[in-house]
């Protein structure tokens, strides 16, 4: 296509180059390359905007809005809100704590099996592309 930055499967890439702040997916595309390009788009913290299409994705709150004259809907990752985000916490870190204590015994085991098994790491590592494009290691 005449003007195109790159290719959808280059999509991560380009939106932190271009650090653009608002996504409108205009074009035909797959539920998954569609479900690919929401995650990355929120991921980056960008506005996400679409036209309107059937959209059932786990966690992405649509509403519409007009641009131009043109109704868009809007895709936005669901925000929590004063006392919400603090049982959120209390019950995660609660929760991980309680979780790392019970299956750590588990984990160390498969370490030790895995080193005896593998020259390699233990632990797989890799670069990703974070909110705002910013590399991080996972």
């Amino acid at each position: 296509m005449v003007g195109a930055m790159g290719h959808i499967s280059d999509f991560s890439l380009l939106l932190a180059a271009s650090g653009a702040q608002v996504v409108v997916v205009c074009g035909y595309m797959t539920d998954k390359q569609f479900q690919e390009i929401v995650d990355m788009a929120l991921a980056a913290g960008c506005q996400l905007l679409s036209v309107p299409r059937s959209v059932k994705i786990a966690g992405v709150q649509p509403t519409t809005v007009w641009r131009g004259g043109q109704p868009l809907v809007e895709l936005t990752a669901p925000s929590l809100k004063g006392s919400q985000l603090a049982i959120k916490r209390v019950v995660d870190v609660v929760g991980s704590a309680v979780g790392l204590v019970l299956v750590s015994p588990v984990m160390a085991g498969i370490a030790m099996l895995i080193k005896m098994d593998s020259p390699g790491p233990v632990f797989f590592r890799q670069e990703r592309i974070g909110t705002g494009g910013r590399c991080f290691r996972v």
